[in-house]
């Protein structure tokens, strides 16, 4: 039996582009699933997504290996809900499950009438995720293997209930029992299952180009929490992967519209562990997310990928020093010299500078000597969770699709 969209065409034949939506949708990761768990799987992945559209009643035509288009009959926005549902669950073929790297967005045609080429067929905004180049050989596939098995295993939990959040709060110099001792509160991922820690998690989400999935269900879920009480100041991280104006953000960014006070209350902290993917788009992003009212956190700055150029065009209101940093402060009058010039930096740019890594009494009086105004870390209020707990779910139409 063929499946819907099988056939190659040079050109595509597409119903007028007012006569309904059409979506683009891309499998990015398809070349890594060839190369992982063979061309039949990767075949095989394109086809199920194709299926999923097909059986919901929508037109599919194939537009080369890797990607196809989806026609609507009926007019309005869909890019969301099949982004959602296409990438917030997993491919499964021969008892071998891996999550597909999907974008959806309405297509831009180039002119009224067809066939068009599949090479003039592209998204309206947004842009390709990152994802680390296929490689020959054992030790790439390896790796490739337990990051896929490292997600697969967080979207388990995510579907099971098993993931919550704990918030940190961070202390501002001098606080004493000032009611505004706290400038915000960090929300830090808690997992309940064994062997699965969110700093590799994070890493390898951002090598397997899904961290945007890991950052959405997060944001989502502080959202509700700051709903719910509406004095907490609370702030989440943004993978500067996630830093793209596209279908994953539209509910949450719409629910920040639509509540301003709770936009006023939100911090995302832009973490570059990677780098940086289009600096216009992550620039122009990281502007809507100052026209909602969000306020801007730079954390883990003088580490990883953090480009000075960037942090002083998006004018962040918080800029924090990595603990690693404190750390050598710690340890050498260098190190100590370091970290000074750095938070001389970070207050020339943001009114707040945050040492992150705070664990004794000794490190805090390093931190405040190098002219820090906040502090974060266990000698100075350890994570705790909330209640009623802050679970992080995986979106109803994912959830209602499984």
């Amino acid at each position: 039996m063929r499946l819907p969209g099988e056939r190659r065409m040079s050109r595509i034949e597409l119903p007028p582009p007012a006569s309904g939506c059409h979506l683009l949708v891309e499998l990015h990761n398809r070349d890594h699933l060839a190369a992982a768990y063979g061309e039949t799987f990767a075949r095989a992945a394109l086809a199920a997504l194709q299926w999923r559209m097909h059986l919901a009643g929508h037109s599919i035509k194939q537009a080369g290996d890797r990607r196809f288009v989806a026609w609507i009959a009926e007019a309005g926005s869909f890019a969301e809900h099949w982004q959602l549902q296409l990438a917030g669950l997993p491919l499964e073929h021969l008892g071998q499950r891996a999550l597909p790297v999907v974008t959806v967005g309405e297509v831009r045609l180039s002119s009224t009438s067809g066939p068009y080429p599949p090479q003039e067929l592209e998204r309206l905004g947004g842009r390709a995720p990152i994802l680390e180049p296929v490689q020959c050989g054992w030790i790439w596939r390896e790796r490739y293997e337990k990051d896929m098995a490292l997600a697969l295993a967080f979207h388990e939990a995510l579907r099971s209930g098993e993931v919550g959040l704990s918030f940190q709060p961070i202390m501002r110099r001098n606080a004493g029992d000032r009611r505004d001792a706290s400038l915000y509160q960090e929300a830090l991922l808690r997992l309940d299952q064994p062997g699965i820690g969110a700093s590799g998690l994070v890493a390898a989400m951002e090598r397997l180009g899904l961290v945007r999935l890991l950052d959405r269900v997060v944001l989502d879920a502080v959202i509700e929490r700051l709903e719910r009480e509406p004095t907490l100041h609370a702030g989440c991280n943004l993978s500067s992967h996630s830093l793209v104006d596209d279908a994953w953000w539209h509910g949450p960014l719409g629910r920040l519209q639509e509540q301003p006070t709770v936009a006023a209350r939100l911090t995302l902290e832009i973490t570059e562990t990677a780098p940086l993917g289009d600096f216009e788009s992550a620039k122009t992003f990281v502007g809507r997310l100052r026209a909602l009212g969000c306020q801007i956190a730079i954390d883990d700055f003088g580490e990883g990928h953090t480009r000075l150029d960037f942090v002083r065009q998006i004018l962040p209101q918080v800029v924090k020093i990595s603990g690693t940093l404190l750390a050598e402060a710690m340890r050498s009058i260098t190190g100590a010299r370091e970290f000074s010039h750095l938070v001389a930096l970070g207050g020339s740019i943001a009114p707040y500078v945050v040492a992150e890594g705070v664990e004794r009494a000794s490190d805090t009086a390093v931190a405040l000597a190098g002219g820090v105004n906040c502090l974060q870390g266990l000698a100075i209020a350890r994570p705790a969770g909330a209640w009623p707990p802050s679970r992080v779910c995986l979106p109803p139409v994912c959830r209602s699709a499984a």
